[in-house]
């Protein structure tokens, strides 16, 4: 009961945190992602709100989040190489590479 209450305050944290940061999509990466219980509560809680994006070609361990890290480093440069502030197209257009990347990865 109480690891049960632990789980699904995580779920709740990470619902928080993507409302917050006014996302759509989440990417589960790190070693806690193996926990089925905890996997099994995002899908069912949070997947009809958001893109949950899982690893498929790469090890869900910690090993891995340094290339979300780079993932994340490519999207800053690619923004801070615009004088002015970003237009929707390229707002849209560096989402779409962002989602790219993140799909290669995952």
């Amino acid at each position: 009961r109480i690891a049960l209450q632990v789980h699904l305050t995580l779920v709740d944290m990470v619902d928080r945190i993507a409302w917050l940061a006014g996302t759509q999509h989440i990417a589960c990466s790190g070693g806690v992602f193996q926990n089925a219980l905890l996997v099994d509560l995002l899908q069912t809680r949070l997947g009809h709100k958001y893109v949950l994006h899982f690893h498929k070609q790469l090890s869900p361990n910690d090993e891995s989040i340094p290339l979300g890290q780079l993932a994340r480093l490519q999207l800053s440069k690619a923004a801070s190489r615009q004088e002015e502030p970003p237009t929707q197209q390229a707002t849209t257009s560096l989402r779409r590479s962002m989602n790219g990347v993140l799909t290669s990865l995952l």
